[in-house]
């Protein structure tokens, strides 16, 4: 912090507080006529206006420099362009053009890059608030799924990662509000801390992005950015409910948000509460056992959430200055099967299908974001810092697993405090012959301490930090050429860790050596170079070469000891090396009025590729089953995604995403594990010709996602078989007098289809997916401006 503190004060010191200018224009479509309502926005200080009724806009103040300037507004293309003030006003005329294509209005430029979609040469797909409340899910990840090379790993129905490309756990970055997100994501049943109703605008990054993101970021990234800000003193407040039949689940969140002149504020509380989720089976089969399901339900998988954000932030003309606080608690039941190998008696039904028992677990999640972008010499200054901590813990019988005799004095089995702070600075500045050049820094420690009367995490220390330069060149506003470097240093203190045995009276008669103590430090490079040609105005092609790297996680070195859910014993290896990959990703875009097509092949080579490599040992701990080591091997992870978006008539829109991964063991010759199957996936959509002054919108849409078998699964993975899922959608937005109500409904596995999904946790006990799920959401919403009172002159 002391290091960043400097730089910034170098930056500041020469900073220029001179005149300030403004920028103004009309916006019109195709025909002519002005447009009213459209969000004139600057990317670089977040202040925004809306068009007034003649179409005009002003924005104010604004100091000499380059910036970047979005118009967006519902059934038009999203502008974008790039001014530069240097000693007089801008006024400009805008013309939107008309597009029935969702990806056309959604888009905005990325954030970390200030790159628009052409120029970039890595896939990446830009969601808002209106995608993610079309797309329903159990979990934000799950809202994200329709989306082509994207899948959930779930525990049950309130735990869920992503999986990119076949990639998941710690080769997946979540990052919010430029902070990368820091929990246990080591683990499968281990979710993300993130409030789904405070998600509004989401970046997917697919494919290799070590150089901007440093290790982990190998497979892409999932960033969540922070809410625009609303128009100079306006004001909103929102009301949501949501209702879940699979799992009888209760949601609600408000919301309120206002901006003061250049002061922005908002405050958002949320809360779910979820029975055990039923399933269209009464019966599953475990190690050639029968086992019951009562009343179609697994039992204990119950759950709740209570989270809640705040921030306040400053936005002028030199910039803005965000904080940023929240805290997220997470508590969710184990099916009781799932903790040593599954009983009959653990699953008779108790009569209370929304309460919680043992095993379940508990998370905690606090985090402090700043987010500072600071107009200096001729570039932006942009400083993102981070604390976060996360307390989990996991409660079980202390006995349900054979273990050594242990005190009954806690039920306690795994408790991990993780403590994180993080800092990001990155400089852009646009020089000479079109080229923009980005440097960055980036410095986390992490502060890990474990207990419980079981073990498997040892208690660690951990500092990794980097720098990198990127650069991107442009030629006739056709070719982009995308380049950067990258060099990092990872520094890991791993505690010597060990645990009392104790005899039938609970006294202490020795010591269990877990993980002895060590340190490593390692150094790394990576880099990209990546082309984007524009070849009319139809056709794209892009080309990335990437070489990434993964530092070995924690776990991978020091684990040792039963992950119940998974039914093994996993232990680490501390002398695995870090991963190494080159990555080739190539895509083409077409975009027609009515329609946009994308194809992305990519071919990964892996070296020193971490797995979890069955031994053929047993572990000597009673329910662990087979040891599994962490192994390391040379692989290759391949495949495509096709993207299709067509509008073949008015009003209605159809989009198909295609997805592929193959991925292989080169040393062994087996596939690796948790892989995704291949998929297709559809939405028909069908936007009803009944607006009214009243109504702004009805929709009616069928959801169906069609899956292969997976015929190709790892080392003692078993294969599944493919499903068809059926869904409908409809819902409609009424407007009246500034009150905005959206009411939506959707229908989700309407055959009750009894099927597995290949990554998912419960598939280990071949227990089924949830069964028919008919879902309704209800907002109520309200914006509007207000005038400041004046202030009285005062009397001499």
């Amino acid at each position: 912090m002391r290091y960043l503190s400097l730089i910034i004060l170098f930056f500041l010191s020469g900073t220029s507080w001179g005149q300030s200018y403004q920028v103004t224009g009309k916006i019109f479509d195709h025909a002519g006529k002005t447009l009213a309502g459209a969000m004139v926005y600057i990317h670089e200080t977040m202040q925004g206006v809306v068009s007034d009724e003649f179409g005009r806009f002003e924005l104010k103040n604004i100091n000499p420099g380059h910036y970047h300037l979005h118009i967006t507004f519902i059934g038009f293309e999203t502008i974008h362009d790039e001014i530069d003030i240097i000693n007089a006003n801008i006024d400009k005329h805008y013309v939107m053009a008309e597009s029935t294509l969702e990806i056309k209005q959604y888009l905005i430029e990325e954030s970390i890059l200030k790159t628009r979609e052409k120029e970039n040469s890595l896939k990446i797909e830009i969601v808002d608030k209106r995608f993610l409340a079309k797309h329903s899910g159990f979990t934000f990840i799950h809202q994200l799924a329709s989306l082509p090379g994207m899948h959930v790993m779930s525990t049950g129905t309130g735990i869920a990662k992503p999986v990119i490309r076949g990639f998941s756990f710690n080769r997946v970055i979540v990052a919010d509000r430029g902070i990368k997100q820091e929990g246990q994501q080591w683990g499968w049943d281990h979710g993300l801390e993130i409030d789904a109703f405070d998600v509004e605008r989401v970046e997917i990054i697919r494919g290799p992005v070590s150089l901007l993101y440093g290790s982990d970021a190998i497979g892409g990234v999932i960033h969540i950015r922070h809410p625009e800000l609303l128009p100079k003193n306006s004001a909103m407040g929102a009301v949501q409910a949501v209702y879940r039949t699979a799992n009888h689940q209760i949601g609600w969140t408000a919301q309120g948000r206002a901006q003061i002149k250049d002061i922005s504020i908002g405050l958002r509380y949320s809360q779910q509460d979820y029975g055990d989720y039923r399933v269209p089976a009464d019966l599953f089969i475990y190690n050639s056992y029968q086992l019951p399901l009562y009343n179609n339900r697994l039992k204990n998988t119950a759950g709740k959430e209570r989270n809640f954000s705040t921030w306040i932030g400053l936005n002028q003309n030199w910039g803005y200055s965000i904080i940023t606080l929240s805290r997220v608690f997470q508590k969710s039941g184990f099916f009781s099967g799932a903790h040593g190998m599954p009983q009959a008696y653990q699953l008779e039904d108790d009569g209370d299908s929304r309460n919680v028992d043992l095993p379940y677990q508990e998370i905690e999640h606090w985090k402090a974001i700043w987010n500072n972008n600071i107009h200096i010499r001729k570039g932006w200054l942009e400083l993102d810092l981070g604390f976060q901590q996360n307390l989990r813990t996991e409660y079980s019988y202390p006995h349900s697993h054979g273990q050594d005799y242990i005190p009954d004095t806690t039920n306690i089995e795994h408790r991990f405090e993780l403590q994180t702070f993080a800092g990001y600075l990155r400089y852009h500045i646009n020089s000479r012959h079109a080229i923009h050049w980005i440097y960055g820094l980036n410095a986390q420690y992490q502060h890990n301490r474990s207990s419980g009367f079981s073990y498997l995490l040892p208690h660690f220390n951990w500092t990794q930090g980097g720098s990198f330069l990127y650069l991107r060149k442009e030629w006739k506003n056709n070719l982009t050429l995308n380049a950067g470097a990258r060099i990092d240093f990872s520094y890991q203190e791993i505690l010597r860790y060990e645990m009392p045995k104790y005899n039938q009276q609970g006294d202490v008669i020795g010591i269990s050596l877990k993980t002895a103590g060590f340190n490593r430090f390692l150094v790394n490079g990576s880099g990209n170079i990546g082309l984007s040609w524009t070849l009319d105005s139809v056709h794209t092609l892009k080309w990335n070469i990437g070489s990434s790297f993964r530092v070995p996680a924690i776990t991978e070195l020091s684990a040792n000891g039963i992950h119940h859910g998974t039914f093994r014993h996993e232990m680490g290896d501390s002398t695995l090396s870090q991963e190494r990959g080159v990555q080739f990703d190539f895509i083409i875009d077409a975009y027609r009025k009515k329609w946009h097509l994308s194809f992305s092949p990519f071919f990964y080579y892996f070296h020193n590729y971490i797995y979890l490599r069955p031994t053929g040992q047993f572990s000597p701990l009673p329910d662990a089953g087979q040891i599994y080591q962490y192994s390391q091997a040379n692989s290759i992870q391949t495949g495509l995604e096709l993207q299709c978006d067509v509008h073949p008539v008015k009003n209605l829109h159809i989009n198909t995403g295609i997805d592929y991964v193959f991925a292989i063991n080169m040393d062994e010759g087996y596939p690796l594990p948790y892989i995704p199957p291949g998929s297709i996936k559809t939405d028909i959509e069908y936007e009803l010709p009944i607006r009214k002054l009243w109504n702004k919108g009805t929709y009616i849409k069928i959801i169906t996602e069609g899956v292969l078998p997976q015929f190709l699964p790892g080392k003692n993975e078993s294969p599944t078989s493919g499903y068809f899922l059926l869904g409908l959608a409809t819902g409609s937005t009424f407007s009246w007098k500034g009150l905005e109500i959206d009411l939506k409904a959707e229908i989700q596995n309407m055959t009750n289809q009894t099927y597995m999904v290949h990554i998912n946790r419960y598939r280990l006990l071949n227990l089924p997916e949830p069964g028919i799920n008919a879902i309704i959401s209800l907002t109520f919403s309200y914006q509007n401006g207000f005038t400041l009172p004046k202030r009285a002159n005062k009397k001499s």
